[in-house]
């Protein structure tokens, strides 16, 4: 396809939706058709692997005199075109007709009279460049136009009916879609409307062109939040909805865009144009891997008045004059693990920035992130009695032209390295305060939880690798002496790799026995007539947990008053569940099965699933004489 930059015609322009976030409802909104001030002036392309096809450059006198709305590229951005072309995909369905008809002369919606049904059409202009600038540099879409051209072969059995197009995501791939009768334009084939043009109040004439929006469109294949978040790209289906709410398939009447040919002027092809801009990528670098530890706990705490939860998180005085706060605690338990040593590079905090509080008047903030230093609790931690440090752990700047939707960072290495050398015990999560607390403007938002589908929750990023060694453990020689023995200790010393999973083998197929269909039973917990025996359909593999230099195992010291102390470690599974296939008695079905994952060294009594402990302390625990000797190692 060709891709064209342009550039506008303001020079300091700033587009409005750097301060708002992508809607995850329907877009019902009529898009603009005021013309910029002066049109835009075409420059040189960059290249795409995808078409050479050339477009006509015939001029028509019905199109010339309209000036579509541009999108406004951001400071340090670009502004690009992208027009449909021969080698991308058009689609005309029809319902009840099951072959579709591909590269159509006409996009056609709607229904005329005598036709079996209702007709779909489906576009896809090629995204393929947008979507390696995304991968190799991190882009974010902050505006986007589609425009097409009606036919005035559009044509109407009867009065002409006010109707809108609307652009809703293809579902399903082109080839999946269901044509089936009342099924064509359902929830089945097409995601909720994101956009959609201006009514057409008569039928068409001449030919008319038409724009509408295209940001929330576009912003679900190639997300701002993240590569990560995109969604499938199957194309977007052009809808025909009666204004006066009348069913689709009442009408008698159609609408008919240009689509492309190699005879079509170049003004009436259909076309997008964007505007973005690349921005910083932050993620570890090899050899250091990620491990995203998940968010537990979020409160924002409100001056002189009560914390919330579950609510949107932000920080700063607002300018309703009220001053907010936001704590954040993230699970790091898997860190807790006294026996187990990791490298950690860096660490960083993802937010999912919304925008501003007040989206007509952003303002520039500064965040900043204290290390809290005492546990708190969610029904009874306030504004005024956290307790954390005074000195920010880090700071970081969101700016007013900021976009809404995206993943805003906060690089917190230093901090996750001191909470993970000291074992966690000292984490109790992080306060973000804003540099200028008592400046009362808009505030920034960022989402708490990801019930609503274009939002996500807080994470911390953390890229470690594990400290590996094969020296083995360290143990101190018996001292022979004539004086009171007040400890004798050997260091705690177990190095990697210590407990490691293997597989059983060769894999066989897996037997259990069920319950109630699903569920996997003892079958020494139940009579023969109560269960049934599932064979899996493909070999699956077996892991164990075994102790590879025999550091999993009771140690026993003396403390510093020559008391015995026990330390027992196991080498002990972690689990998860997986899902397979598995034959009942000629009955497919899908069960989770228990499966090993990871295996750890693990203190005595531990439980590997609730985390939590028993150190053994020796009885009687009498001070030793001068007789006592040296550590016991068992």
């Amino acid at each position: 396809s060709t891709y064209s930059n342009t550039s506008t015609s303001s020079s300091s322009s700033t587009s409005s939706s750097s301060t708002t976030s992508p809607t995850s409802s329907s877009s019902t909104s009529s898009s603009s058709t005021t013309s910029p001030t002066s049109s835009s002036s075409s420059t040189s392309s960059p290249s795409s692997s995808s078409s050479t096809t050339s477009v006509s450059t015939s001029s028509s006198s019905s199109s010339t005199s309209y000036n579509p709305p541009m999108c406004e590229k951001p400071r340090g951005g670009v502004r690009v075109e992208i027009p449909l072309v021969s080698v991308v995909e058009t689609v005309v369905f029809t319902e009840g007709v099951k072959e579709p008809n591909e590269n159509p002369d006409d996009l056609v919606v709607g229904k005329t009279n005598g036709d079996t049904g209702v007709k779909m059409s489906v576009i896809k202009f090629n995204l393929d460049e947008l979507k390696r600038l995304q991968e190799e540099k991190n882009i974010w879409i902050y505006e986007s136009y589609i425009k097409l051209t009606v036919k005035d072969t559009s044509s109407s059995s009867g009065s002409w009916k006010e109707q809108v197009t609307k652009l809703q995501p293809l579902a399903v791939p082109v080839d999946e879609v269901i044509t089936n009768n009342g099924q064509l334009t359902s929830e089945q084939n097409l995601e909720e409307p994101t956009g959609q043009f201006n009514e057409i109040s008569r039928q068409p004439r001449s030919d008319r062109p038409m724009t509408a929006e295209f940001t929330e469109t576009i912003q679900k294949f190639i997300s701002p939040y993240n590569k990560n978040k995109n969604e499938e790209y199957n194309g977007v289906a052009l809808v025909n909805y009666y204004t006066d709410g009348t069913p689709e398939g009442s009408g008698n009447q159609d609408v008919k865009y240009y689509t492309f040919d190699n005879i079509t002027a170049e003004e009436l092809i259909p076309l997008i144009d964007v505007c973005y801009k690349e921005v910083p990528i932050e993620e570890c670098e090899p050899p250091y891997v990620p491990d995203i530890a998940e968010v537990v706990s979020t409160v924002v705490l409100v001056k002189d008045g009560d914390s919330l939860t579950n609510e949107t998180l932000t920080h700063g005085t607002d300018n309703d004059g009220k001053t907010y706060r936001t704590i954040i605690k993230f699970d790091l338990e898997p860190y807790s693990e006294k026996f187990r040593t990791y490298d950690i590079d860096d660490s960083f905090i993802h937010l999912n920035y919304l925008g501003p509080s007040d989206e007509t008047n952003p303002t520039t903030r500064t965040v900043q992130v204290h290390k809290i230093t005492k546990d708190w609790d969610e029904d009874t931690v306030t504004f005024e009695n956290l307790e954390y440090e005074e000195v920010p752990a880090q700071t970081v700047v969101i700016d007013e032209e900021r976009l809404g939707g995206t993943e805003f960072t906060i690089k917190v290495a230093d901090l996750v390295k001191d909470w993970i050398e000291k074992g966690v015990i000292d984490n109790f999560g992080v306060v973000l305060i804003d540099a200028n607390e008592d400046d009362s403007s808009s505030t920034p938002q960022y989402a708490h939880d990801d019930f609503e589908k274009t939002q996500y929750k807080p994470e911390l990023t953390i890229c470690h690798k594990i400290i590996s060694s094969t020296t083995p453990p360290m143990v101190t020689s018996t001292q022979h002496t004539t004086e009171a023995v007040a400890t004798q200790t050997t260091p705690l010393i177990v190095l990697e790799p210590m407990c490691a999973s293997k597989v059983k083998q060769p894999p066989e197929q897996m037997k259990v026995y069920v319950v109630n269909e699903t569920t996997i039973v003892d079958p020494d917990d139940y009579d023969d007539e109560d269960i049934t025996l599932c064979v899996s359909d493909a070999p699956i593999e077996i892991k164990y947990c075994e102790d590879l230099t025999g550091a999993c195992k009771k140690m026993q010291r003396r403390g510093i008053f020559g008391k015995v102390e026990t330390d027992c470690n196991c080498c002990l599974p972690t689990l998860k569940m997986e899902t397979h296939t598995f034959d009942c008695f000629g009955n497919k079905r899908e069960l989770d099965v228990k499966m090993i994952s990871a295996c750890f060294c693990e203190m005595c009594g531990k439980d590997y699933e609730t985390g939590e402990t028993n150190m053994v302390i020796e009885a009687p625990n009498e001070v030793l004489d001068k007789r006592a000797e040296s550590l016991l190692v068992l």
